[in-house]
């Protein structure tokens, strides 16, 4: 499915509904594809995307814990 900006406004319910059934939507605008939308879940995968623990991240044990590691980062930067 193809859906132009000015398309995407008014049918934003219907453009999700399509995603939400496994069904990519390529975005356009003046008619030029500029991104396409699709689904985190596949009913045939059944993986989810994880964002955490890929790439140049993917062997840290510090990161373990990403709430407390930016806390850390934070308090000595922002200690008063």
């Amino acid at each position: 499915m193809r859906v132009g900006a000015r398309e995407l406004r008014t049918k934003a319910a219907q453009v999700l509904e399509e995603v939400q059934r496994g069904r990519p939507v390529t975005l356009t605008y003046r008619n030029r594809p500029v991104a396409v939308v699709k689904p985190l879940r596949s009913g045939r995968r059944g993986r989810a995307f994880e964002p955490i623990g890929f790439g140049l991240w993917a062997g840290r044990k510090d990161l373990a814990d990403v709430s407390g590691w930016v806390r850390k980062i934070r308090r000595a930067r922002f200690a008063r």
